[in-house]
């Protein structure tokens, strides 16, 4: 992940709405002790960069730590998260502590922070190892290069194909369009698409073929828009064979 998609993902507004609920239980919750030592707007500024540094920094741990460890080994996950998520949020909590008062006795020292922060640290951990478990998109199918030809308006659920002088005409279950392009490269571009040519100027789906229709001896596929679309002689066998008919 580089630099810009890592700042696009932490600072999308999703994850700001998170830190700003964050930020606001913290505040009225005041934990460490922080509600007999600041005010009102102290609470507010301290609590509002402390958030927003343990969120940034648990962000990286977490996305470190998964990224590490195999899918298939949570618990793995769970606990580097917890030490290092431990570890990084105390030191910074430690660190704004020592800015904003230095060392004072009232003030939770390292090793009293880190006693309470661990048990939060794990809960989380688990919590966000599972959520982006069950939540992470499953890995796209390999793309289709022509899918990027077609309009937006024409969607990529295809029927079929016929070619048409210097021209290409695609049809599919929203509608139809010209292409200028060859037809054996609108082929070869489809090579990972479930269908199959079935003459030289014509390539259809396979799950948009209703039946085979016979005209006068002759081999047709009847499309789902009823559209009817001859077969050579030299693909109806592998036709029939893909086709089951």
């Amino acid at each position: 992940m580089t630099l810009r998609e890592m700042q696009a993902t932490i600072f999308a507004p999703t994850r700001l709405v998170i830190y700003a609920a964050v930020a606001v239980i913290l505040i009225v919750v005041s934990p460490f002790g922080t509600d007999k030592i600041l005010s009102w707007p102290g609470r507010i500024g301290y609590w509002g960069v402390s958030t927003l540094l343990i969120c940034f920094i648990s962000d990286i741990v977490t996305r470190a730590a998964s990224a590490f460890f195999a899918d298939d080994k949570p618990l793995y996950q769970i606990a580097a998260n917890t030490v290092l998520t431990c570890l990084a949020v105390t030191t910074v909590i430690f660190l704004v502590n020592m800015t904003v008062w230095g060392p004072d006795p009232k003030v939770p020292g390292f090793f009293d922070l880190l006693l309470i922060v661990a048990p939060i640290s794990l809960a989380v951990s688990a919590t966000i190892t599972f959520l982006v478990r069950k939540l992470r998109p499953q890995p796209d199918e390999k793309e289709i290069p022509f899918f990027r030809r077609l309009p937006h308006h024409i969607g990529t659920e295809l029927s079929y194909l016929s070619m048409q002088d210097h021209y290409v005409e695609v049809v599919t279950s929203k509608g139809k369009e010209m292409l200028l392009m060859r037809f054996s490269d609108a082929l070869a571009e489809l090579e990972d698409y479930d269908g199959l040519q079935i003459h030289r100027s014509h390539w259809v789906a396979k799950d948009a073929v209703t039946g085979p229709k016979r005209v006068d001896g002759k081999l047709f596929l009847q499309m789902i828009d009823e559209a009817e679309l001859p077969v050579s002689r030299s693909f109806q066998a592998q036709v029939k064979e893909e086709l089951r008919f």
